[in-house]
């Protein structure tokens, strides 16, 4: 028995589901500029994603939950829970995306991006 996409695709994906599937990357594809690849609208989208779960759990509206994360792994009372939180984000990011830090540089681009308030 052969496991192709033809044999096992219609008992894993109903057919409305393979359908909407295939129109989303079809869209996707349209949507992107001439050139662009997947990989960067993909970079894009996780970027304000984590803008989003930053804003939802309370956290700044200018700043990616992973520079959040390594801010708040800073403080005495929750650094347990954060710093765990941290370890997650790094290593997912070390092994699927080959970054070493990720949070740490997250938190330094977020200063840099960060406009200077004149007092």
């Amino acid at each position: 028995m052969a496991f192709s996409d033809n044999d096992l695709g219609p008992r894993l994906f109903p057919r409305p589901l393979s359908m909407m599937r295939q129109r989303l990357g079809e869209a996707v594809h349209a949507a992107l500029p001439d050139g662009a690849h997947e990989e960067e609208f993909t970079e894009a989208l996780l970027f304000l994603l984590s803008i989003r779960l930053n804003r939802l759990t309370g956290g700044a509206s200018d700043m990616t939950f992973s520079a959040r994360s390594h801010l708040a792994a800073q403080d005495a009372r929750l650094r347990l829970v954060w710093s765990g939180i941290v370890r997650v984000i790094d290593l997912y990011c070390a092994l699927f995306r080959g970054e070493v830090r990720h949070c740490e540089t997250a938190w330094i681009n977020h200063t840099r991006r960060r406009p200077v308030r004149n007092c």
